[in-house]
């Protein structure tokens, strides 16, 4: 698993910054942080472990699928561009835009 720090640590450096001013920091939709800021920043700092394991094992979920499409031999991956853009149509465009 390779770790290169989180928005839930940034998080908890903005609270802690908060509680340094004497600021108090209510939640408006989790009525759970409205504690005290110790219990709030054990509170939050859980939440963002959760939330780092859940995105670790969602990483861990799409290489173990791309490594099943590669094992049957199936294309991974974005395919070749579909659109019907034209050159042509580009270098017109431009042809007109020095033209005027």
């Amino acid at each position: 698993m390779r770790y290169s720090g989180s928005r839930a640590e940034d998080v908890l450096r903005i609270v802690r910054q908060f509680r340094e001013r004497s600021c108090i920091l209510p939640s408006v939709k989790e009525s759970w942080l409205n504690s005290s800021p110790e219990v709030q920043q054990l509170l939050l700092a859980f939440a963002g472990w959760m939330a780092q394991r859940e995105s670790a094992q969602r990483s861990e979920r799409v290489r173990a699928a791309i490594a099943r499409k590669k094992a049957k031999g199936t294309r991974t991956g974005r395919g070749p561009d579909q659109s019907t853009r034209r050159k042509s149509g580009y270098f017109a465009r431009e042809a007109r835009k020095q033209a005027s």
